[in-house]
């Protein structure tokens, strides 16, 4: 008889003896029912092939796709890559007036002065492809800057009550009615911890860009949740590094969210910061773990601390939810000759996607469809020109996808564990159903198991196998149509400093 046929038998010969007794026999029954269904639970979680409990969902997209330039075709390459959202930039020194008009209604988007249709475009054809977009509101026009720097861009400490106006038009525009897009996701700015993207950063010694970024963020998600409560409200994305003269993304991250200390944090200040989601950029300067330079930078080996932050944040509502998702907004690796070849890059795409998931990120956004045009595009250092799943051609038909990007499409790692290999990954359809995994030592393929993909896809199991042994082997994962590329069961030799972008 097994645990679970003793204990309720057990029960039944206690309830039985106790019978009459009263209240006391009540709880004990009672008890024993609850024990027993625990016990149910406990075994059915241990199930062999079932899913890990956890089911989060994992979803993936695409954060520039080629500066927004893809057209129809490109956005259904992006779908066709598994990913389901895209990010869509709303450049207000674009769509807004050059000159501030004396006489106008900056929220009403129906204003002769704002100028939609770019953005139209853009939306329109994400949404024709069946993908969901967020929409990052950023680069002031001049008018709207307060302070004065050459060729500033927009960027020179924007003035939180016009950003708010125009905020208001903008989700007003998207807000569903008429046949018009519904945009419920709203990031202000990116990069903010960076002089690149936003002014000031310091004053002085003193660090003024976490407050006033704040400022600038909560004006926005007041704005956009006015128009409807349903709408959320995301950071821009944080730069991963620290610089001479930018702040690094934790310590940035705690100075904005008001917090204080490293493991166990304190309230600083008491504001509020009214996002719903956090997000940070964390390119690496090498591979997958790489550690970065700086304590408080967070490239993909720094995702969990940052995501520690988020949760403390959260549970001392300092944000808007205790539920408050964590993204990755932005992430690539060049793979260029300067960079990272195509043939690391089918080991280090899959892994970077685990890494994440492991650290609580819900969303994760590559950087671009395709690569670039150099051409046209500006030639400075850090230009992420070779960013994209599929290298560019003459015309976007003759693009072509690059060796990792079923590495983006269907994730899986592979690696050796006590007693087996452990096994994790996504389908490529990010739906439910059997996954079957093989090995092969490079001249024969042998079923290993079958694990069950909950309902977000994800696929996680330590399996008992001896197949782990052998270093030279890999292992693969199929469902439905879709093979994941093959993993490396091989302990990866690491390298020093790889630049991110060529």
């Amino acid at each position: 008889m097994d645990k679970r046929n003793r204990l309720g038998s057990s029960i039944n010969v206690n309830a039985n003896a106790q019978k009459g007794t009263g209240a006391a026999s009540n709880f004990q029954l009672r008890s024993g029912l609850i024990a027993l269904l625990f016990l149910a639970i406990f075994f059915v979680a241990l199930a062999p092939g079932s899913a890990a409990a956890r089911s989060t969902p994992f979803i993936t997209g695409f954060s520039a796709p080629d500066l927004g330039l893809v057209g129809p075709l490109g956005y259904e390459r992006i779908k066709a890559s598994g990913a389901k959202t895209v990010r869509v930039f709303i450049f207000w020194r674009t769509v807004a007036p050059q000159v501030k008009p004396a006489r106008w209604d900056p929220r009403d988007p129906n204003s002769p002065y704002y100028y939609w249709t770019d953005v139209d475009a853009h939306i329109n054809a994400a949404r024709s492809a069946g993908l969901s977009v967020f929409v990052a509101l950023y680069q002031a026009p001049e008018w709207a800057e307060r302070c004065e720097y050459p060729k500033s861009e927009g960027v020179c400490d924007p003035d939180p009550r016009a950003f708010a106006d125009f905020a208001t038009a903008a989700a007003k525009r998207y807000n569903g009615q008429k046949g018009a897009a519904a945009i419920r996701y709203w990031a202000a700015w990116n990069e903010p911890n960076l002089p690149l993207f936003f002014m000031p950063q310091f004053q002085g010694e003193r660090k003024v860009s976490p407050d006033k970024y704040r400022i600038l963020l909560n004006s926005m998600s007041n704005a956009v949740k006015r128009v409807n409560r349903q709408n959320k409200v995301i950071n821009g994305g944080l730069a991963p590094l620290k610089t001479p003269s930018g702040i690094a993304p934790l310590d940035f991250s705690k100075r904005v969210f008001c917090l204080s200390g490293e493991k166990r944090f304190k309230s600083s200040c008491r504001e509020r910061t009214l996002v719903d989601v956090w997000s940070t950029n964390p390119y690496t300067l090498g591979y997958p773990n790489y550690r970065p330079p700086g304590k408080d930078d967070v490239s993909l080996n720094g995702l969990a601390a940052m995501g520690n932050l988020v949760k403390a944040a959260a549970a001392k509502r300092k944000t808007l939810s205790r539920k408050t998702e964590f993204w990755v907004t932005e992430f690539s690796w060049d793979s260029d000759y300067g960079a990272v070849s195509e043939e690391k890059l089918k080991r280090w795409v899959p892994e970077a996607l685990h890494i994440a998931y492991q650290a609580g990120v819900t969303r994760f956004y590559w950087l671009s469809l395709r690569d670039w045009d150099l051409a046209s595009a500006p030639l400075l250092p850090g230009f992420p020109g070779h960013s994209g799943l599929w290298r560019r051609g003459a015309t976007l038909e003759q693009d072509t996808e690059k060796l990792f990007a079923q590495g983006f499409r269907f994730p899986m790692v592979a690696y050796r564990v006590a007693g087996g290999i452990y096994v994790w990954g996504r389908t490529a359809n990010s739906r439910s159903g059997p996954v079957k995994i093989e090995y092969s030592d490079g001249s024969a393929l042998r079923y290993v198991a079958t694990i069950r993909a909950d309902r977000n896809g994800i696929f996680q199991k330590k399996i008992r196998s001896n197949l782990g042994r052998d270093l030279k082997g890999t292992v693969r994962a199929s469902h439905d149509t879709q093979i994941s590329l093959p993993f490396p069961l091989a302990k990866e030799t690491m390298t020093g400093y790889i630049p991110p972008f060529g």
